[in-house]
């Protein structure tokens, strides 16, 4: 090789200049370069050129190929100088026009290595798969070249590395080629994974993998370590393509979601062939779904109408230009099976289909099959194809398939899917043409795709279709994916366990796109992401959706772009107004109308001002992410200054915007003033998850200890508030705790952390702290005082049953309320006053407090103590008697828990909506409720909560009479109970599994669990515990016949029930005396059911009626011997059980009609009654019911 420099001739091994020094490689690689111009399509020239204006250096996603070939050395020694420089430029010359038949760019040559880039300038969404196809082109090339090298010539080898990812790609010359290079780790991949790969051998890298191997057969490598790697990398081997991929799924999918009605429209039309035949014209922007119902319906054909001839096909881009390449292959796919590599079997497969199909039309047709198949001709063959032009060619080409379709669809149904056709090349689409009048001969089904906004190359036929066809064309416009079918989709994909939130910002992220969806959830499940927690907002977009954008954006003009990138920095949404006063030049603003245009920009009137938003998010993300970081500072700085002269007070959300655009250009200390306002704001609406946004980029960035302290104990707030005792908040209350030094403020911090732990069951422990505190600050009158007393008085209440600490210090705090003349601590005083009334029994008086301080609490802007306010009335109510005003006042509750976003408060709303519905009606309704109470609590770690739910689940169980599960949910509630030391939920729970024993029939097991619970009374010296425990004592009496003993529990019950208000406990006191009374056929049996009665029905508790109802029949019939309203009475029971489906209730209602009917003599009814009685105990487990039945009937029997 001559230096260019020195002019000395060099062996053609050196790579630098043996007199000078001269790199003899840059010279090599200008002059292939030069050799290389002439192979350049046209096609490519105009897009590489169109590109030159707008090409600027930025990120970009790109795949790069490296392909070495080896053996030229060894040549050397066997073929002159010439020689060998003539078969190194047929090499290289063959090698380039594979990479520009894919549209990949030469970046440069390395001695005898080729890089070469897919994706920069030009991009497309299949880069990944050009790549590929490429080189396996030039795998093939190379074939071609050895097979013509002189004899004894060792044969030249290639192997390739290949890698996707992101890169820096800019300008660095003015040459066609060399106007690009790209920069980065992805390149330094690329060339390890071509250094490792062996002679005749294609690695490929992860991300490459991901994006082809829908297409690609591969085998997986063992991970390797790769130089400038942390990380091992896994290598995959490239085998070949895939016979009929393009319809394939890949490995991460779901089920069809969301389509179902269009593909009951081609079903349908399958059922009608016979009647008419179809054209299926779907249309739908990338990413719809259009390939997937195509794919679900050729799946329904083979399944259910296997006698239909399917001959499916696709575009592709990168084969758009090869003529009838979609249309054989559609030909071949239906003709030829993949296992078949042998040209002559294949020859004779297709023969003897077409002499099948074609009969005596066979010799005329078959030859111009087999040309557009690409198979060898026969001499006869020949002869009907040499002497033709290439138009008269084409015509008989065209007339042979559409003699070949007429004769399948005479005889069976024949369907022709073509995916993609605005890829299909023009030979293709002639064809296509030529067999449209077919459909009016046969039994034909045409189903074709096309993306919205690309159809320009087949106008013509969408025409013809349109103008000849319009009877038989029918439309199918798919869009993104609503909401519900979005989130279906995510379930499937991810598992219903993920959390909400995440699901949701997906549908937000992708606008409902199914490709979107499965993209982004197929990286999430592969990076690991959905264990450790994700932040969608810092993921990285899939590599496959940033290709599809890129291309979509590379069309666009240098105006165009540059307003596409600057409308990125600023947001999803922003008014024309604020780019205006970012970009000066009026004829650059005029673009706006381009990007409207290309569907990436819409525009809206918003009072009266223009406002611009993304269409998709998608695409402003990826716009954003290709824009250097050193020039999205710049135009942060720039934004965020406009906005704060010019639209701080005019622009919603201007402290948020200005908080993102300050952090993003590192001016920390205005971006944490910012954004501490902007999570105020939020956090005044309740917008929790913008308020924890901002609060945290606060806390992270602030510089004044104060303003941090501030920002951590306000994102705790809030991360309690929608969270629960599972969140973050413990640990930044403890944060902002550490920074701060006033006594008073870390008092109320001390408070908020004693409610995380009475929510996570550490009730001591919060109890604990709070008295801590109140000691610590009990000095002065600060309305933290009143913050501390009244939760220290609800834990001691509700949760130790320490009525009297309770009440003290709800006291303590209305007076220092008082004193501070403080109306919002007042009413918060008045609503723990009503609490502690409540639970002492006196109804009315914290009815009355609670009504008459209804009016004061609606002036306060305070949804929080509102929610708990109506919460408490709700209770209240109840056990008044009114359910009815308990379910408003809950629905009230419930209605600011769901605004605000307060958990906690919504699982409590739910759990006593569970409650009333239980007691009034529909018990399924209840039982819903209870359930969606107990997922929220287990979801926000609130134990007390899951103590109570199961014991609320466990009475519900008890009434409908499955008395297993009864027990199950009661020991899990008493378990819970004992672990966080909630006396009061340990009692009810103890006395709750004592009554299902008594039921079993166990009535030790039953004694011990009472004793156990008179033991907590007699230590809580609690009058509501007391006449608790005695009532469910006397229950025990009446089990061991012991009436007397009994009789005088229940009075004692009794009396406490009268001095409370509460109305439940004077129902079922009343009930069990009357029980007893009739037990021992005393006449004032009736009179106590009567009062049961009465109390029930005012109250609308349809149990308590019920069982009142069924005593008082039995207490009429048998002991005053009036029959006919007894058995009214027990009859009418029994239907509101049915109603209600109360088991229990109805068996009792049976066995009672079965004592009737055995008094009037009536044995057979009495039988009859005393079945069905024993056939509902037996299902329910009730085995003490269970032996009266048995008792009776062997009675009766007798």
């Amino acid at each position: 090789m001559k230096c260019p420099q020195c002019g000395r001739e060099n062996p053609t091994t050196n790579k630098f200049c043996g007199e000078c020094g001269f790199n003899l490689l840059s010279y090599t690689t200008i002059e292939r370069i030069e050799l290389l111009k002439k192979s350049i399509p046209e096609s490519l020239v105009r897009k590489i050129i169109s590109t030159k204006d707008t090409a600027v250096k930025e990120r970009r996603n790109v795949t790069v190929v490296f392909a070495d070939i080896s053996g030229f050395t060894s040549i050397s020694e066997k073929l002159d100088p010439e020689e060998l420089t003539l078969l190194m430029n047929k090499c290289f010359q063959k090698l380039g026009m594979m990479i520009y038949r894919y549209e990949g760019i030469i970046d440069k040559f390395i001695g005898d290595c080729i890089m070469a880039i897919f994706g920069a300038p030009v991009s497309h969404e299949d880069d990944p798969e050009r790549a590929i196809l490429s080189s396996l082109d030039m795998q093939n090339a190379l074939e071609e070249i050895n097979k013509e090298l002189k004899q004894g010539i060792k044969k030249l080898e290639i192997h390739i590395g290949i890698n996707t990812g992101e890169v820096i790609a800019g300008k660095i010359g003015s040459d066609l080629q060399m106007d690009y290079t790209v920069m980065g780790d992805t390149v330094n991949v690329a060339q390890r994974l071509k250094d490792i790969a062996t002679p005749g051998t294609i690695l490929i890298g992860p991300e490459t993998y991901q994006r082809t191997k829908h297409a690609f057969d591969f085998i997986t490598m063992e991970p390797i370590k790769l130089k400038g790697k942390e990380e091992p990398v896994i290598p995959y081997e490239v085998i070949g393509k895939k016979w009929g991929s393009e319809y394939g799924l890949s490995s991460f999918h779901s089920n069809l979601v969301g389509r179902e009605h269009e593909l009951k429209r081609l079903k349908l039309a399958v059922e009608k062939i016979e009647e008419k035949s179809r054209i299926f014209f779907i249309s739908g922007e990338i990413g719809v779904g259009k390939s997937r119902l195509l794919y679900e319906f050729k799946k329904f054909l083979g399944i259910s109408n296997p006698d239909t001839n399917v001959f499916e096909g696709r575009g592709i881009s990168c084969e758009s230009l090869i003529p009838y390449k979609a249309f054989a292959d559609c030909l071949r796919r239906n003709f030829i099976p993949a296992y078949l590599n042998d040209s002559k079997e294949i020859k004779e497969l297709v023969c003897e289909r077409l002499k099948t199909i074609l009969n005596g039309e066979y010799e005329e047709t078959a030859p111009y099959i087999f040309k557009l198949l690409n198979l060898e001709l026969g001499a006869e063959e020949k002869k009907k194809i040499d002497y033709l032009d290439a138009h008269s060619l084409q015509l008989q080409i065209h007339l042979a398939v559409s003699t070949l379709f007429e004769k399948i669809c005479l005889n069976t149904p024949l369907c022709l899917i073509m995916d993609d056709i605005q890829w299909l090349d023009s030979g293709s689409i002639q064809v296509i043409n030529f067999l449209l009048p077919v459909l009016k001969k046969g039994k034909f089904l045409f189903c074709f795709s096309c993306r919205t906004g690309e159809q320009k190359s087949i106008e013509n036929f969408l025409k013809i279709i349109s103008e000849e066809y319009a009877e038989l064309l029918e439309e199918i416009n798919l869009f993104n994916l609503s909401s519900e079918s979005s989130i279906a989709l995510i379930n499937n994909l991810l598992g219903e366990g993920i959390d909400e939130n995440l699901k949701i910002s997906i549908y937000e992220r992708t606008n409902g796109n199914p490709f979107f969806i499965e993209e982004i959830c197929r990286q999430i499940v592969e990076t690991g992401n959905l264990k450790e927690g994700i932040d969608l907002e810092k993921m990285e977009l899939p590599g496959s959706i940033e290709a599809i954008v890129t291309a979509r954006c590379d069309g666009l003009t240098k105006e165009a772009k540059y307003l596409l990138k600057i409308s990125s920095i600023i947001g999803r949404s922003f008014p024309k107004r604020l780019i205006e006063n970012i970009i000066k030049e009026k004829e650059i603003l005029l673009h706006l109308e381009e990007l409207e245009t290309a569907d990436i920009l819409a525009s809206a009137i918003r009072e009266k001002d223009v406002y611009y938003t993304f269409r998709h998010p998608i695409f402003q993300g990826v716009s954003y992410r290709s824009i250097l970081k050193s020039e999205r500072t710049i135009y942060h700085k720039i934004i965020a200054e406009t906005i704060e002269q010019e639209f701080l007070k005019v622009l919603e959300g201007s402290n948020s915007l200005l908080a993102h655009h300050y952090y993003e250009c590192g001016e920390y200390d205005k971006a944490s003033y910012y954004a501490l306002k902007a999570g105020d704001e939020s956090a005044r609406i309740y917008a929790n998850e913008e308020a924890i946004k901002q609060y945290r980029l606060a806390s992270s960035i602030a510089e004044d200890e104060n303003k941090k302290a501030e920002a951590l104990e306000k994102l705790a707030d809030v991360l309690f508030l929608k969270y629960g005792g599972k969140s973050d908040a413990l640990k930044f209350y403890e944060q902002a705790k550490g920074i701060i030094k006033d006594r008073l403020k870390i008092a109320e911090i001390d408070g908020k952390i004693a409610n995380i732990f009475h929510q996570t069951g550490e009730i001591d422990k919060s109890v604990e702290i709070m008295r801590t505190a109140i000691k610590m600050i009990e000095d002065t009158d600060s309305k933290v005082l009143t913050q501390l007393s009244y939760p220290i008085a609800n834990a001691l209440l509700e949760a130790k049953s320490e009525t009297k600490q309770a009440d003290e210090f709800t006291e303590f705090g209305i007076k220092v309320s008082e004193r501070l003349n403080d109306y919002e601590s007042i009413i918060s005083g008045m609503r723990m006053k009503a609490q502690v009334l409540w639970r002492k029994g006196d109804i009315d008086k914290a009815l009355d407090i609670l009504l008459s301080n209804e009016e004061n609490l609606k002036n306060l802007d305070n949804p929080q103590m509102q929610a708990s306010y109506y919460i408490l009335t709700a209770a209240v109510f109840r056990n008044a008697g009114d359910l009815k005003k308990a379910i408003e006042y809950c629905n009230r509750a419930n209605e600011i828990s769901q605004k605000i976003g307060n958990q906690r408060f919504l699982a409590l709303g739910f759990n006593n909506l569970g409650i009333y519905y239980e007691l009034s009606g529909p018990i399924e309704k209840g039982l819903e409720y209870y359930e969606k109470s107990m997922i929220i609590r287990s979801r926000v770690g609130d134990k007390r909560g899951e103590a109570i739910g199961y014991f609320n689940l466990g009475t519900l169980k008890g009434r409908i009479g499955e008395l297993k599960n009864a027990v199950d949910f009661y020991e899990k509630a008493l378990a819970i109970a004992r672990e966080i030391n909630d006396i009061r939920i340990t009692f009810n729970s103890i006395l709750g599994i004592a009554g299902i024993f008594l039921d079993f029939d166990q009535p030790e097991k039953s004694k011990r669990y009472l004793c156990e619970a008179e033991k907590i009374s007699q230590e809580r010296k609690e009058e509501w515990m007391e006449a608790d425990f005695l009532y469910n004592y006397a229950e025990y009496y009446i089990n061991r016949k012991e009436y007397k003993k009994a009789k005088e529990l229940a009075l004692k019950a009794l009396n406490l029930s009268v001095t409370h208000t509460n109305i439940e406990f004077r129902v079922r006191n009343y009930a069990l005396l009357a029980q007893i009374s009739f037990e021992e056929k005393d006449p004032k049996a009736i009179e106590y059911a009567l009062e049961s009665l009465k109390i029930a029905q005012s109250a609308s508790d349809p149990g308590s009626e019920i069982r009142a109802m069924i005593i008082l029949g039995r207490a009429q019939t048998l002991i005053a011997s009036d029959t006919i309203n007894g058995i009214k009475n027990i009859k009418k029971a029994i239907a509101i059980a049915t109603e209600m489906n109360l088991l229990r209730y109805h068996g009792d209602g049976l066995f009672a009609l079965a004592e009737v009917m055995f008094l009037e003599n009536k044995t057979q009814s009495a039988m009859n009654y005393l079945t069905q009685a024993k056939k509902i105990y037996s299902e329910l487990g009730y085995n003490k019911k269970l032996k009266e039945v048995e008792d009776f009937i062997k009675k009766i029997s007798a």
